[in-house]
């Protein structure tokens, strides 16, 4: 690309073009989404573009997401232009260089997936637009993402095809000759010690266990339910220590919302969304859950507000790998799980790759991406790749992977996201085996700011933040 950065990029070649969209923008309601999981169960298929309407980067309607990026796009421009006049930025004005960068690159990500997709759909998409929409999207997501890396997508293919000649040796051959790449001379490395796991496991439930005893206590041990999920998150949150909004307070909010999927944190409004589950929640579950949202997503955004920097409660650029990788490791330390076991963070890696065409030089389409994560899924099973029932639980699961790769992108173009989770778990692991520091201090560390702690970047205005 001629130019370096995805901000420079958007101003030179990508806002000139960016028009206002012609016509009304479909949501991609819940209805829409259960029948196209029922079909998919059922028979297999996702029609071709299916996730094209949801939003890019959250769950609002696309024409609202791309509204809001619009507006907060002008105003970073418009700050920049300010900022460009000072000779020696001050620490404040570093930091709202960190939010401009994150806004830019979400911003291009959103405007070239959306026009592309509408242009290409009124029939007016010319060669050049389609050329500068797919950088736009392609520079915007090295920004934000990881990239496909062949090695890790070697080491979760590894993880899957052990996990197929354990259950079920000729099932595993069928496998292969689907999937030839699935087989890899990659063996299986441990980066995180026994010891130090087991530090970790010891530390986290004498810190957490006394919380969740209080909350059981404050709930009731038979009340926990999707239903009662947002008031268990509140009670833990009380717990915990994070500021509770009120009347006469601001605070975090836990709501309940039938239709949000699953459970999300919304750093910049203070506020986590319980949404619709698939299955009944249980303790083991609420316990990871507050582990991974609530300690890692909605504690770093908390202490980046306290610090008074919204780059820091919102995200530095490419934070988003190092946390979401914490998340699921903390996950894994807490129930005594080796983070090594095959788990959906390898299913979403794996299916971003497969669908963006890296593991055998195919582009697939969604019916076949789905197909490739539910065999994945199945064959771990003893007669899974054949038995109808487990296909079509495998679908199910299958389903979320899939939606995850291919939302809001338009034809040829895969969301890179969900790279993060396995990347972000191996880059933590290493960090976490190779630190000095106790669990009680490192956690403090990683729990400082919306930041990763391998970005040298990021680490030298933390630590000028940390110093003021």
């Amino acid at each position: 690309m001629s130019h370096p950065n995805t901000k420079t990029f958007y101003e030179a070649e990508a806002a000139p073009i960016f028009k206002q969209l012609k016509g009304p923008v479909e949501s991609f309601t819940v209805k829409g989404e259960q029948e196209l999981l029922v079909a998919a169960v059922e028979n297999g298929i996702i029609p071709s573009g299916a996730f094209r309407d949801c939003a890019v980067l959250n769950d609002e309607a696309p024409a609202e997401e791309q509204k809001t990026l619009r507006y907060e796009a002008k105003r970073a421009l418009e700050i920049r232009t300010l900022l460009q006049e000072e000779e020696a930025p001050s620490l404040d004005d570093k930091m709202v260089g960190f939010y401009i960068d994150q806004t830019m690159a979400r911003a291009t990500l959103v405007e070239g997936a959306r026009k592309a997709i509408r242009e290409g759909e009124e029939g007016t998409l010319t060669e050049r637009h389609a050329r500068l929409y797919n950088e736009a999207i392609d520079a915007a997501q090295k920004e934000l993402f990881p990239q496909p890396n062949l090695r890790i997508a070697a080491y979760a293919a590894s993880l899957v095809y052990r996990a197929a000649e354990k259950a079920d040796p000729p099932q595993a051959h069928l496998l292969l000759e689907k999937y030839p790449f699935l087989q890899t001379d990659i063996e299986g490395e441990t980066i995180l010690s026994e010891e130090t796991r087991s530090e970790w496991y010891s530390y986290l439930h004498e810190k957490y266990d006394p919380i969740f005893l209080t909350v059981r206590a404050r709930l009731g041990d038979t009340k926990l339910s999707n239903a009662s999920s947002a008031e268990a998150t509140r009670l833990f949150m009380e717990e915990a220590g994070f500021p509770i909004a009120s009347e006469t307070a601001e605070g975090w909010r836990s709501i309940k919302d039938e239709e949000a999927a699953g459970f999300k944190v919304e750093p910049d409004k203070r506020m986590i969304i319980s949404g619709r589950r698939k299955t009944e929640l249980t303790w083991p579950v609420f316990e990871r859950l507050m582990l991974h949202e609530v300690e890692v997503h909605a504690r770093r955004a908390e202490n980046g507000y306290k610090k008074g920097y919204d780059a820091l409660q919102n995200g530095l650029p490419g934070y988003q790998e190092s946390e979401e990788g914490f998340g699921l490791l903390l996950e894994n330390l807490w129930s005594g799980t080796s983070p090594d076991v095959l788990g959906r963070d390898h299913y979403r890696y794996l299916t971003v790759c497969y669908a963006a065409g890296i593991l055998d030089g195919h582009v697939p389409t969604e019916t076949e991406s789905l197909a490739f994560v539910s065999d994945l899924i199945a064959s771990k099973q003893s007669g899974g790749l054949t038995d109808e029932a487990m296909i079509s639980a495998a679908r199910k699961n299958g389903f979320d992977h899939v939606k995850r790769a291919f939302r809001g992108m338009p034809e040829g173009k895969v969301m890179l996201s969900n790279l993060a989770y396995l990347s972000g778990k191996l880059k933590m692991m290493t960090f976490l085996e190779g630190s000095d520091m106790p669990p009680a201090e490192l956690l403090l560390y990683m729990q400082q700011g919306k930041i990763d702690p391998t970005n040298a970047k990021h680490m030298e205005i933390m630590t000028e933040v940390n110093a003021a």
